[in-house]
């Protein structure tokens, strides 16, 4: 299917766990992409974004509005998974294959800890084998750089002492996956890449996730500005221009 130009190939939830099983066994170097409108908006305006998304092994959809779009343009049904439950499924199914498990990125050291320690006492089997902050990561027109390089440098090695099998990276949409993209060669025992965005700070219990019902009817972006109206500009641009540029 094609939404506002970006070519996608969504998958539903059985087809994604069973992708997910099989990469754990046999992939190397896959990328996860969960896509909502508002990186299907930054995506028409940034050609290297454009390019990551559609060279991602793994579609899954985060939003509401794109179900909403499909609908109205007569494409098969699509299933949502959104990127916190998606980390739940692998982190289960890592625990029960042994794959050892990282997690990378958000500002507060804290946050990290707390989410990893909520995914450990979820799946008590889980092999955690590392968190790093590391420098802060800008975009540039040709991928990221790292405010601070040596400390960039020691998270890339880091993470490839420890050899994880699935790399959680969190730096916010679009610095996260072109930050996989500019790094998958050097990560060379990373089976999954996933760039999850906020989802730590919501399994940290730092951020609370709307309602079961709420996001049963895609009114999950009404309680998050609610609980966050600073956010109220990326909502703008994840309902109306998302519309205009879908629809048109």
């Amino acid at each position: 299917m094609k939404l506002a130009g970006i070519q996608l190939r969504p998958l539903r939830r059985a087809e994604a766990l069973a992708r997910f099983s099989e990469v754990l066994k046999n992939g190397h170097g896959e990328m996860v992409a969960t896509i909502n409108p508002e990186m299907i908006v930054h995506a028409t305006r940034d050609q290297l974004f454009k390019t990551i998304i559609h060279s991602a092994e793994v579609h899954l959809i985060d939003g509401f509005g794109i179900q909403l779009v499909a609908r109205l343009k007569r494409y098969p049904k699509l299933e949502r998974l959104t990127g916190v439950d998606a980390i739940d499924h692998l982190c289960e199914m890592a625990a029960e294959q042994g794959s050892r498990v990282f997690l990378r990125g958000t500002r507060i050291p804290t946050t990290l800890m707390r989410a990893a320690h909520e995914l450990k006492r979820r799946y008590p089997k889980l092999n955690f084998v590392g968190t790093h902050i590391g420098s802060e990561v800008f975009e540039t027109h040709d991928g990221v750089r790292a405010a601070d390089p040596r400390a960039h440098e020691e998270a890339i090695d880091r993470i490839n002492v420890t050899q994880p099998d699935v790399l959680f990276v969190a730096f916010g949409h679009s610095k996260q996956e072109k930050w996989i993209w500019h790094h998958k060669k050097q990560l060379p025992s990373v089976k999954l890449f996933m760039g999850v965005g906020g989802a730590f700070e919501m399994i940290a219990g730092d951020i609370r996730r709307a309602p079961r019902f709420m996001r049963r009817i895609g009114l999950e972006w009404a309680w998050r500005l609610a609980k966050e109206p600073w956010r109220g500009r990326r909502v703008w641009n994840a309902t109306a221009v998302f519309l205009w540029k879908a629809l048109r």
